[in-house]
């Protein structure tokens, strides 16, 4: 498809390009083979060991089985301890992905909503909905929260173990489930600090280290570095970080090899090393962004297209819109965000990037009105299709919020869009992005034009999955129950969305209804609350079709 974006894997000997789908099922595979592999191994090794008791290669093996086993064990731990410090200190009351992949189980756990996936690998914390203030303080103990609780699990471990000496330790000698306990929180606890950033098949996450260290360096939110404005480092700041993990190498180094009474364990300066080490890999890749060729499905593509655009503005404009923005984002001085745009306004009136601020600024604060008339105001200038598209599905969430869904005013938005003649990219998104709306808003009077609308999706993008969820759903609404129903479970078979496969079971649900299967439409309908994002339109629909009890 014309302007389609990839996913770009690319090391020093290597670059290659993958589509979304592609990964998902890479992943799956990936995952379901290092499992399986694993618990073979550790059945084999163990049946080797007990056969032939001085094996130590066999008994290592075991201990090392063991050890993936255990650090699978993990994750659930680490979400937990985000989700709870996120409570306690108010910033709502989050969702808990455990795994990747295909979700297999779900309900809740310690009052949170807990999502269990088919691959127990990593794992991420969905914040809630915040009751308090978001200060920077706070979302340190959060995101420290998770690598936190290696340490108490590995100390607690060792605590019950009755504190033995680090020399007891033999994994060639014996099986050592406690101290292979240990030994995986503490490599746990330094993977997590490790900065980096990954562009998964539901959303962009950062590592906790990498979050921990913009908090500190820049005193922000945590962002994905990618999509964001150039950043300012002091001068001096890498090569002083440089000298001092140097130093504390040598100092490991020396210590391991020279180690006496009253000396401070060598582990102590190896900890310190790994975390300069990591504050080095952060500094040294935000001062070498390149922009990168990140996508996925098509409204992914169509933002990091957008955001490029948006980036290029902010730079043309100079430091002053840079500046603006870095304001708004770090939401420390909100009280003079619409003076600051404002004179951004005046001193840039060639630029469409004021009135976007503006518009962002009233919606965050929730003046849909005033948002909705800056995004018309933007509309009118002279705009990129990737821009204008963009804005235009800003100014829908701003209308539909205001008046809701006026037909004719819809239609005619979409008119305007068209008649710039964009490439298949943005119109396709439009185009889908307002039938989900129809969807999701139940507007009867949109509906014919939304079935239209999502047919041509699939003209213009024929393989896309996403697009097929929205046709699919549409046909179930207007009555064509066989066909939509067929395309909906190959939605639910190869999407890696949430939002798709959410989207797509709520539909079943109701086809399911429809036909009379009462239990199959209620087990569907469990899978799609869980999975669909609180407070969206299709909530309320679920909610009437199927009423929690």
């Amino acid at each position: 498809m014309e302007g389609a974006v990839f996913e770009i894997d690319e090391n020093d000997t290597s670059r290659r390009a993958t589509c979304p789908e592609c990964r998902y099922s890479m992943e799956q595979k990936s995952g379901r083979s290092s499992i399986i592999g694993v618990v073979v191994a550790g059945v084999l090794l163990g049946l080797i060991s007990m056969a032939r008791p001085g094996s130590g290669t066999a008994m290592l093996g075991l201990n090392a089985c063991a050890g993936w086993a255990m650090m699978i064990l993990t994750i659930l731990p680490h979400e937990v301890a985000h989700a709870l410090m996120a409570r306690w200190l108010g910033l709502g009351n989050g969702r808990i992905h455990a795994g990747n992949g295909p979700l297999i189980l779900h309900g809740r756990f310690l009052g949170f909503p807990l999502l269990w996936r088919a691959i127990p690998l990593r794992g991420f914390l969905e914040f809630g909905t915040p009751v308090r203030r978001v200060t920077l303080t706070r979302l340190f103990l959060v995101y420290a929260a998770g690598p936190g609780s290696h340490l108490l699990m590995a100390l607690a471990t060792w605590t019950l173990m009755g504190r033995p000496e680090w020399s007891e330790f033999n994994p060639m000698r014996r099986f050592e489930p406690g101290w292979v306990f240990i030994a995986i929180n503490l490599i746990q606890f330094f993977l997590n600090l490790h900065p980096a950033w990954e562009r998964g098949t539901n959303r962009a996450v950062i590592s906790d280290g990498l979050a921990l260290l913009q908090i500190v360096f820049l005193q922000k939110e945590p962002f994905i570095p990618q999509w964001e404005p150039e950043r300012r480092f002091p001068k001096g700041l890498f090569p002083a970080v440089v000298i001092v993990a140097t130093f504390l190498l040598w100092k490991t180094m020396s210590s391991f090899k020279f180690t006496g009474a009253g000396k401070v364990d060598p582990w102590f300066y190896l900890s310190c090393f790994v975390v300069c080490l990591s504050a080095i890999t952060f500094i040294e890749r935000l001062r070498n962004q390149l922009p990168g060729n990140q996508g996925g499905d098509l409204h992914r593509q169509l933002d990091v297209k957008a955001m490029r655009q948006k980036a290029a503005e902010y730079h043309r404009i100079g430091e002053e819109a840079i500046k603006a923005l870095e304001m708004m984002l770090a939401g420390n001085d909100r009280a003079n965000n619409l003076e600051r745009f404002e004179q951004l306004a005046a001193h840039h009136g060639d630029s469409f990037l004021p009135d976007l601020l503006l518009a962002g600024e009233h919606t965050s604060r929730g003046n849909w009105s005033l948002a909705k008339s800056f995004f018309e105001r933007c509309l009118s200038r002279e705009l990129s299709p990737e821009i204008h598209a963009t804005t235009f599905l800003h100014w829908v969430t701003a209308a539909m919020n205001v008046e809701g869904l006026v037909a004719e005013s819809v239609r005619g938005r979409l008119a305007a869009f068209c008649s710039l003649n964009p490439p298949p990219l943005p119109l396709c998104c439009v185009l889908d992005a307002l039938a989900t709306r129809v969807l999701e808003a139940g507007d009867p009077e949109l509906l014919n034009d939304a079935d239209r609308w999502s047919a041509e999706t699939l003209t213009l993008a024929p393989g896309e999955i996403t697009l097929a969820g929205t046709r699919g759903s549409l046909l179930i609404e207007n009555g064509r129950i066989e066909e939509g129903e067929a395309m909906l479970r190959e939605v639910v078979a190869r999407s890696a969305s949430d939002l798709d496969q959410g989207i797509a079971s709520l539909y079943l649900a109701i086809a399911a209804k429809r036909r009379g299967a009462e239990t199959e439409a209620a087990a569907l309908a469990e899978h799609s609350r869980a999975l669909l994002p609180a407070g969206s339109g299709f909530c309320r629909r679920l909610q009437e079709e199927f009423p929690e009890q």
